[in-house]
């Protein structure tokens, strides 16, 4: 286990705890074994009275996920720190997990875990400063980048980027001058005209958790600035903004500034800003708000799981200017011309069983566009809704695993209320979810097993193509 010793801003001396854990389970089961397991670390973790914690979550996509956690805490809490942290080996037991503890006699891994490992463009995800009102009321952004954490990890491994999410978390006293403040402006914001209720019913869930917790977090990322890395990042954090806060009327996007001289300090140690230089000389209620974390906000991000709705193939670099390689080495590259096409609808566990498909329809004339035809760098959503509104049909191959998968029932809806013909191609036996049912039960589905499919499925698919 590695333990350092520091002297903290007001001269407390506190020790500081490293552990990584490399990987994580991949079904079902052994994730919410892995989460359950998180929680009670998390639980035990409290005891310890911690001033300041670090988590790291690295993903990349020719590697497992990493996480890095580093703790910090009084100094006479040592050897508890140190108990704690050699339980994390536990979850070893609930999946491909490899748990690492650092030493005092390894610095050198130390150095390259917290500094060396970290991308070189790095910033902090910002607030708005000042803080936006509403009448003589004030506003705490109704977004937070954990909440954001799948899609934005989904859309990183299928632009084949890596990408690091850092969390730095402080133990903070409750400041009861705050939380005044903060009732009283939440009883002007009622009295204000044409606030969504959605938006008053965040800022009184963030004023909730300023009296429940005791954490304030500050969130950054880090990528390496490869083919305008950093733009594409940007553009994907105001993307998902876009997406989440657009019906609260919240009009100004978070910004991603470029990290200080002191956070790059902390981020090198691995504490948080107000443990090494004290905390904001001029901070707001409003920011103070802002920065409050949900009491459960580390045992979440503790137990994260990697997105797998249909991942990026991680086996093969891409250049992100390019067509984005095929999802199985014998199937052609996904169309992207002018003539009529198929846009395929799939489970990513299914890839091994449609590729024969696809390739067979390629090679009898029939063009066909799927996911791994996304370039970097644009927005992934708005690349999907153009290619089903400019296709021709739409083939869905059933499976349970498809059935489940909310972003194929997404194409799905889509592709009917634009008037898609579609064709479900059925893998196995899998009753599709309400919604689906009723859009799938008058339409015929062609067995995947039977040896005609090929030509059936070209026949219908040239048929419905000269129809429209």
């Amino acid at each position: 286990m590695y333990l350092a010793r520091y002297q903290a801003a007001e001269e407390e001396s506190i020790v500081q705890g490293v552990v990584q854990v490399t990987g994580e389970p991949s079904d079902d089961a052994a994730i919410e074994l892995w989460r359950e397991q998180v929680r009670g670390l998390a639980a035990m973790g409290e005891t310890l009275a911690p001033t300041g914690m670090a988590l790291r979550l690295s993903i990349h996509p020719e590697r497992p996920a990493e996480r890095v956690l580093a703790v910090a805490c009084p100094a006479e809490r040592a050897v508890a720190l140190e108990r704690w942290l050699a339980a994390f080996t536990r979850l070893e037991r609930s999946g491909t997990a490899l748990v690492e503890t650092l030493r005092a006699a390894e610095p050198h891994r130390l150095d390259e875990i917290l500094a060396g490992s970290l991308p070189p463009r790095r910033g902090r995800v910002a607030d708005t400063d000042p803080p936006l009102g509403a009448g003589d009321a004030w506003l705490t952004p109704p977004w937070r980048m954990r909440e954001q954490l799948d899609e934005l990890a989904r859309r990183a491994l299928l632009a084949g980027r890596a990408l690091t999410y850092v969390a730095h978390f402080a133990t903070v006293d409750l400041d009861l001058e705050t939380l005044r403040a903060a009732r009283k402006n939440l009883l002007r914001l009622q009295r204000v005209p044409g606030v969504p209720a959605g938006l008053l019913a965040d800022q009184r869930a963030r004023v909730d958790h300023f009296a429940r917790s005791r954490l304030t977090v500050d969130e950054y990322l880090a990528i390496d600035d490869v083919a305008g890395g950093w733009e594409w990042l940007t553009e994907v954090v105001r993307g998902l903004w876009r997406q989440t806060a657009s019906d609260l009327r919240w009009s100004v996007p978070p910004e991603i500034r470029v990290t200080s001289p002191d956070e790059e300090q902390a981020l090198a140690s691995g504490m948080p800003v107000e443990l090494l230089f004290g905390p904001e000389a001029d901070s707001t209620p409003a920011r103070r708000i802002g920065r409050c974390a949900e009491p459960e906000a580390l045992a979440v991000l503790l137990g994260w799981a990697s997105p797998d709705p249909k991942p990026a193939n991680p086996a093969t670099p891409r250049a992100p200017s390019a067509p984005r390689s095929s999802l199985h080495p014998s199937v052609a590259k996904p169309y992207t011309g002018g003539e009529p096409y198929a846009f395929v609808s799939y489970s990513r566990r299914d890839a091994d069983q449609i590729a024969p498909i696809l390739d067979r329809l390629a090679s009898h004339g029939i063009h066909v566009w799927y996911d791994s035809g996304i370039p970097g760098g644009v927005e992934w959503d708005a690349y999907i809704e153009d290619r089903l509104e400019h296709c021709s049909v739409l083939l869905l191959f059933m499976s349970r695993a498809a059935v489940t998968s909310r972003y194929i029932s997404r194409e799905v809806k889509y592709a009917d209320a634009r008037g898609k013909t579609l064709f479900p191609v059925l893998l196995e036996q899998a009753e599709p979810p309400q919604g689906l049912r009723w859009i799938l039960s008058p339409i015929q589905m062609l067995d995947a097993g039977r040896p005609d499919l090929v030509s059936q499925l070209e026949h219908a698919i040239c048929r419905a193509t000269e129809t429209r």
